[in-house]
Parts: C-alpha cells; structure tokens; sequence
C-alpha cells in the first residue's frame, strides 16, 4: 500500500516527514493511504519516537533566518541557541544534524 506521512515519523527504521510516500502492508497512525482514507493503527506507535519534540524541532530549524548572524555559527551551522528559542525548549545539536542532515546558511 502507498502511504503519505501527514506529520513525522517512523517506518522500517527510516524518519519520514511530513509528505513522504512509502510503501507498507499498513499505514501507521501517523500517515495516510495516498487514496486519502486515514488510518490508524495504534500497535504502531513507537513511544522512543518523540514525534511532537522532533516536530518542534525541524520548524524550528525551519523557521531559521539566513540574512540573521544571529541565527548561524561562522562555519554556517544552526546555532543552537537560535533553535532553542524557537523550539521552546534545549536541544542538542547531535538531534539537529539527525533530523535535518546538510542544513547550512545560504549565502
């Protein structure tokens, strides 16, 4: 069956994000048939998958602003304070590199 994420999650040990399609016997709670028909399976949630914290994370990293110095460190990486205060929380940069792997300042 051809699923679409609807919010982030995991599948066969691969984050999928929000508009990804992949194949699956069912689709888990957290995607969509691509005909549309939402379905939810509890048995696949997955409790060590923080979506809503993870979620959080990536629209902030999201939300970054490439003109603001403010926002980046001098090698072009998120700077860690920035996406704290947009995420509302601490977060670790080891959890920015695995949720938004290559993303640097555009010039």
């Amino acid at each position: 069956m051809l699923c679409r994420a609807v919010s982030l999650g995991q599948s066969g040990g691969e984050l999928r994000f929000t508009g990804d399609e992949f194949e699956a016997k069912e689709c888990p709670s957290w995607a969509e048939p691509v005909n549309g028909e939402l379905v939810t399976k509890e048995d696949d949630y997955d409790p060590s998958v923080d979506i809503n914290r993870d979620s959080r994370i990536i629209n902030a990293v999201n939300q970054l602003d490439h003109d603001n110095d403010d926002h980046w460190t001098g090698e072009g990486n998120p700077r860690m304070s920035a996406v704290e205060e947009l995420a509302g929380f601490d977060v670790k940069s080891a959890e920015v590199k695995a949720l938004c792997p290559g993303v640097v300042r555009e010039q």
